[in-house]
């Protein structure tokens, strides 16, 4: 995620200072002002994906009271993380692919992961969206803190998209839609379609980098799924309620799935035709496949 971070920051920096000197009106001067490198340091560690020359600084101290705070709050989070992994959701999956699976287990597992994945959805966007960037925020001075607005009140799909993580929507926004509706086409449905399915890609991509596998269920949930549901006329207590159903569910899903093909992937025995087609099967399927061959055999034994 630190990688994506950083190319996200990079992209942003190159764009703007290309912008700025292919600018008609300022390359009518002798000289054009390209950013010194201290700013891009402070670019770098500033809570802000879009880059610009100066932001919103406050003038007063650092409030080490309230960095410390945010720093525990970190500790913690990580702390609890750990803890809801290592007794909620590891002991369900752990001797995945060491017995045959069965729909039952499968189901019993899933319905067991909602309450876990919902604390850790919760907890995860608490630390990551206030107090890492807060924390940063206080140290740099920095007066925007912006970072999310009341995504838990949305009704329907668009509006918690836009609003539950403001660094990423202005990113994708000022690079990716308005691109694609300027030079692309000026289609708003087709390039809302661009910015989603390019989100969805770059976290499977991440998914995938960190737990060498593919299985590509947060591209069908978030890059498919979600932008069918983004058009459904929700509204009012209704579509919250429904809203937190599928996100809470769709949380559920993706942990119990991506936990089955990492403990698959130990517990099951390695492929031997390594062709392409074999690096893109999932391991939960040559899990079944396994105990399916071993079921015949020993039944014609």
């Amino acid at each position: 995620r630190e990688s994506a971070r950083l190319v996200m920051k990079m992209h942003a920096f190159v764009r703007s200072t290309i912008g700025q000197s292919a600018d008609p009106a300022s390359t009518t001067n002798s000289t054009i002002q390209l950013p010194g490198l201290h700013h891009y340091i402070y670019f770098l560690f500033a809570p802000v994906l879009i880059y610009r020359t100066s932001y919103p600084r406050t003038n007063a101290a650092i409030r080490w009271t309230f960095v410390w705070a945010r720093l525990m709050e970190i500790l913690l989070a990580i702390y609890y993380l750990t803890f809801f992994y290592e007794h909620f959701m590891r002991p369900y999956y752990r001797e995945f692919g060491v017995t045959a699976p069965h729909w039952s287990a499968v189901v019993e597992c899933f319905y067991g992961m909602l309450m876990p994945s919902t604390l850790c959805l919760l907890l995860f966007i608490y630390m990551l969206l206030y107090s890492v960037q807060n924390l940063f925020a206080e140290l740099l001075h920095f007066g925007d803190r912006r970072f999310f607005t009341n995504w838990w009140c949305v009704t329907n799909y668009r509006d918690y998209f836009i609003r539950w993580n403001c660094l990423v929507q202005d990113w994708l926004y000022e690079y990716i839609y308005k691109d694609c509706y300027s030079y692309v086409c000026s289609n708003r449905y087709v390039c809302s379609f661009a910015v989603v399915t390019i989100s969805a890609l770059v976290h499977e991509l991440l998914i995938g980098l960190a737990l060498q596998l593919f299985l590509p269920v947060n591209y069908i949930c978030f890059g498919i799924l979600s932008y069918i549901i983004m058009y459904l006329p929700l509204s009012g207590r209704f579509g919250n309620v429904i809203l937190w159903l599928l996100m809470l569910f769709g949380m559920a899903l993706q942990l119990s799935l991506y936990s089955m093909e990492a403990f698959a992937k130990m517990n099951c025995p390695k492929r031997f035709n390594e062709s392409f087609v074999d690096k893109l099967t999932p391991y939960i399927w040559t899990c079944i496949q396994n105990h399916q061959n071993l079921d015949m055999i020993n039944s014609t034994a």
